[in-house]
């Protein structure tokens, strides 16, 4: 079934009424736009990485410094109200990551088999943003 949440936010209707019950209540409702409708701009803005200009024109916004207002304000309140409790290492008990998340092989390789030791392998991602042609162009040019 087609929905247009899960085009333009990367999840269901019920995933979203889910998320804007826990931050919502900690926004206010402007005189345009309702907590839903701010929320749904930040939404709309961490799945497609629009520019303000384009959210703007997505929910009939006239000024690109309102669509920023109301990303930041739905920002500081998933933030607030859902980051802290849901990412992060103080999200999840030290017991269950040991219990649930933590393998035999993980154990013998790192813990010498012992059962209540917490082991945790990070792996680091980067990527590399170099010039486009314009900017290498122009920078070649302006050294002649």
């Amino acid at each position: 079934m087609f929905s247009i949440y899960h085009s333009v936010s990367g999840i269901w209707r019920d995933q979203f009424d889910d998320l804007h019950s826990r931050v919502g209540w900690s926004m206010y409702n402007t005189e345009c736009f309702s907590t839903r409708n701010r929320f749904a701009m930040y939404m709309v803005k961490l799945r497609t990485s629009l520019s303000h200009e384009l959210v703007a024109t997505l929910f009939n916004v006239s000024c690109t410094s309102r669509v920023t207002g109301h990303i930041r304000a739905a920002r500081k309140a998933a933030k607030n109200n859902f980051t802290i409790h849901n990412v992060g290492f103080d999200a999840i008990p030290r017991e269950k990551v040991i219990k649930e998340y933590t393998t035999d092989l993980a154990r013998e390789l790192f813990a010498d088999g012992k059962k209540d030791v917490l082991i945790l392998i990070m792996d680091g991602t980067y990527i590399y943003l170099g010039n486009t042609n314009h900017q290498a162009k122009n920078n070649y040019s302006d050294n002649f």
